[in-house]
């Protein structure tokens, strides 16, 4: 068979390489080819050409051969790039910003310049540090992983002070009754008042709520004192079962219960009366106590036995269940023997050594089997008739202060060792008007923020949105246990990164 017309020796073409490519992909394919296929498209047609036909070697260290070698790769990044641009040219393969905008000019879309970005910064200073922050100051970020750091620059000055680096904002207290029924805890009345009550309670101490015309009373037990910053809670054992109180009503704790002289006796008793009399003669008769009514004999109390370590001082709630609480303090103590007689009794069916304690004022007791007498331990327990709301939302935000003067304020104050530890003392014109503050709750995102008023019953602010020409009153909504605010800071424009 003739050579020339049999194809037995034919090679088939390395180059070009056909490219398929399905819709839906990410990248497509462009290239005719890569080094090694254009290298050997080379090398098949050299003996195909007459003007080659005489170079029969195919070594590298050829410099017919190398040549070949330098041309295959000079194909080889020239189609490499070819496949780049083809992918440029399709909305769905395009990876460069610029062929995007190119082909959204085709639909006649033109971006805005790019300006640079504004955030809020804030200055942490050292302890008891004040100081200016000037106009223009560099500031770089803290880049995360693959990010670059960012070069930013404030665009006003600012008065910062270590004062403000950080302080507590709370919502507006609302009205709130901490001795309402089913409540088991209440915050002591703010103030050295709220002190003393903590020094003279302890966990295990029993206190009593009651009212003093009603006659209302009710025991509790207390479980707890809890302080959160200059703020004490009273825990106590079991809900409130009454459904009288308010934190208006008297609370006091108490040690011990007395109980007035006769309160036991009984109702009825046996007496022998000598019938006639002088006749020797004595018939048993029943005799019924009349009345337990109790009138002391110059505010003279009798108790039912003999008690030690009350003093002069001490003060005592003489409970006359739905009658009267009466409050009373002892100006003078001693013992004796007391008898208690029924009406018209010849002889004495209660007798026994008694505590007589003389009182500022001694209440008529109408039933002394039902009067309790209680040993009051403490000072008057007052409660906080307000609460924080779980959330902070408005416009206005309270910093926790104490009042010195009708300037100045004392900020962060605490209690420790049962003891007011001062906080830092700020003027009501420290925050000034106008100042850039971030509002930041652990659980959410930082909230900027404009101070637009300060008095001495809050911090007034208003909510910023972007952008910058677009500002409204938004309302805020804070976890009122977390967060906290940083007046100390400024605007910052951020600058290209540096070379």
């Amino acid at each position: 068979m003739n050579a020339d017309t049999c194809g037995c020796c034919e090679v088939s073409a390395a180059t070009p390489i056909t490219a398929f490519n399905r819709p839906g992909l990410t990248a497509i394919v462009f290239r005719v080819g890569t080094y090694s296929s254009f290298r050997l498209s080379m090398l098949q047609r050299i003996s195909r050409l007459q003007a080659l036909a005489a170079l029969q070697t195919r070594s590298d260290d050829d410099y017919a051969v190398t040549l070949l070698d330098m041309w295959a790769t000079v194909a080889d990044v020239l189609t490499f790039y070819q496949e780049r641009i083809a992918n440029e040219g399709y909305l769905r393969t395009a990876r460069l910003r610029d062929s995007i905008l190119r082909m959204a000019r085709l639909l006649d879309y033109q971006l805005r310049p790019g300006v640079a970005a504004t955030t809020l910064l804030a200055f942490t200073l050292d302890k008891n540090a004040s100081l200016r922050i000037p106009l223009g100051l560099r500031i770089q970020s803290v880049p995360a992983d693959d990010e670059k750091p960012q070069i930013y620059e404030t665009l006003e000055s600012i008065l910062a002070d270590a004062k403000l680096n950080s302080l507590r904002i709370l919502p507006a207290p609302e009205g709130f009754n901490p001795l309402a029924k089913g409540s088991t805890s209440g915050v002591l009345a703010p103030g050295p008042e709220g002190l003393a009550v903590a020094a003279a309670i302890s966990p295990g101490n029993r206190f009593l709520l009651f009212e003093p015309t009603t006659g209302q009373l009710e025991e509790l037990t207390a479980r707890e004192l809890r302080v959160n910053e200059d703020r004490i809670s009273l825990h106590w054992s079991g809900p409130i079962q009454s459904s009288h109180w308010s934190f208006r009503s008297r609370a006091y704790a108490f040690n011990r219960t007395f109980r007035i002289f006769g309160y036991n006796a009984p109702t009825q008793y046996m007496e022998a009366v000598e019938t006639p009399a002088g006749s020797g003669v004595f018939i048993w008769t029943r005799r019924t106590f009349a009345s337990y009514a109790y009138t002391p004999a110059g505010s003279v109390l009798e108790l039912d036995s003999k008690y030690e370590g009350i003093a002069v001082g001490t003060r005592l709630l003489i409970s006359q269940p739905g009658i009267s609480n009466d409050l009373v303090t002892v100006t003078a103590v001693s013992q004796g023997q007391a008898t208690f007689l029924a009406p018209s009794a010849t002889t004495s069916p209660v007798q026994d050594t008694v505590t007589r304690v003389t009182l500022s004022f001694a209440p008529f007791i109408s039933d002394r089997r039902t009067t309790v007498i209680y040993e009051i331990t403490s000072p008057r327990i007052r409660f906080w008739g307000y609460r924080y709301p779980e959330k902070l939302s408005g416009p206005i935000v309270y910093l926790p202060a104490h009042r010195i003067d009708p300037e100045t304020v004392d900020i962060g104050r605490t209690i420790e060792n049962n003891a007011f530890t001062p906080g830092v003392q700020l003027t009501l014109t420290a925050i000034d008007v106008g100042r850039q503050v971030i509002l930041r709750d652990p659980a959410g995102e930082p909230t900027p923020a404009e101070v637009t008023r300060v008095a001495a019953i809050g911090l007034d602010v208003t909510f910023n949105t972007t952008p910058d020409d677009f500002t409204t009153a938004l309302e805020l909504r804070l976890d009122a246990d977390s967060h906290s605010s940083s007046p100390a800071c400024g605007r910052l424009l951020s600058l290209p990164p540096s070379r």
